[in-house]
Order: structure tokens, then C-alpha cells, then sequence
């Protein structure tokens, strides 16, 4: 989608909240950002990440150790935690 062009797209698009009809009004090119700028932006998510993984494990384990069906978590069928 950061490929179109600036206008109406010709077709619609779909995504998992359904289908769009899309219309760019302006196109701004973005630039890399230096590694400094950015750090604890990339520090946060990389922190929030790990924290949201190691929740969903956990939830995983309590919902297997009390019988719970039904729950997806999004997680491999593996042993190991991470």
C-alpha cells in the first residue's frame, strides 16, 4: 500500500477489517533517521515486545495448568520458553 500512487486506486483493497476504496491526496517521502534519533523509540518496542511474549507464555502455561479450552494465544506448541 505505500506504493500508491497519489489519486484514486483502481481497485478495491482488502485487509482484515474488510474492503476499501482508497484515494491518496498526498505523498510525502520519508527519510532514514539516524540510529541516535530513533534508539529509544526501538528500545520501547523491543522492551514492550518481550513483555507482551513473555505474558502471553505465561497466560498459555496458567490457561493449560487450570483446564482451560479454547484460548489461542498465538503461540508454536513447543516446550521451551523464551
Amino acid at each position: 500500500m505505500l506504493s500508491l500512487q497519489e489519486g484514486l486506486h483502481p481497485e478495491l483493497i482488502e485487509t482484515r477489517y474488510g474492503w476499501h476504496i482508497v484515494y491518496v491526496d498526498q505523498r510525502i517521502e520519508g527519510k532514514q533517521l539516524p540510529y541516535e534519533h530513533v534508539k529509544p523509540q526501538i528500545r520501547q518496542y523491543l522492551s514492550e515486545s518481550v513483555t507482551r511474549r513473555a505474558f502471553r507464555q505465561y497466560l498459555q502455561v496458567l490457561a493449560a495448568e487450570t483446564g482451560v479450552t479454547g484460548v489461542d494465544l498465538e503461540l508454536p506448541d513447543s516446550p521451551l520458553m523464551q
